[in-house]
């Protein structure tokens, strides 16, 4: 289980672009947010338009501020078709003249795929099994749990404010 105010535990995933592997580590001296998605989850496809949403709207964060959303999807190819099939439909939208309504496009985060079965580590088990999903981690700079959102959490989560909070520490 991750914990808050601890460090959170290093993994691995690989980037659905173009199939790199990358690590929370990798990013010590940013914050980091990790969205845990799966493409078949309702509530995780809103969070992450949200999210991408609310990523465009604050561009002052990209230099301060990674975001990884990490599919568990059973594959790759999964997750990686999942996100074809949202930019095929955000292109769709704006083509329509839908540009208010459109849906976004998944650009403004890292997208990353994480496999989820049992023997592949206790990744999953600590990020996302005792949570459920859709869940968001916010790591400070040294890479210490700062908050997070999950179905289990009783408190309001706003991010924009615990970006803020953070950037200005």
């Amino acid at each position: 289980m991750v914990n808050q105010d601890r460090e959170a535990p290093d993994f691995s995933s690989k980037k659905l672009s173009d199939e790199k592997v990358t690590s929370i580590s990798d990013h010590r001296g940013k914050v980091v947010v990790v969205k845990f998605w799966w493409s078949k989850c309702m509530a995780c496809n809103e969070k992450m338009d949200h999210l991408q949403n609310l990523v465009a709207g604050n561009p002052q964060w990209k230099k301060d501020v990674v975001f990884l959303a990490v599919s568990v999807d059973p594959t790759f190819k999964e997750a990686r078709d999942h996100l074809e099939m949202v930019r095929q439909e955000s292109l769709r939208s704006s083509d329509n003249g839908n540009d208010g309504d459109a849906r976004p496009a998944w650009t403004q985060t890292t997208n990353t795929w994480h496999d989820p079965r049992p023997d592949s580590g206790a990744v999953y088990r600590a990020y996302v099994e005792s949570q459920g999903l859709p869940v968001t981690y916010v790591l400070d700079r040294e890479g210490i749990l700062r908050a997070m959102d999950s179905p289990q959490s009783e408190d309001v989560f706003d991010l924009e404010a615990t970006l803020t909070s953070l950037l200005q520490s």
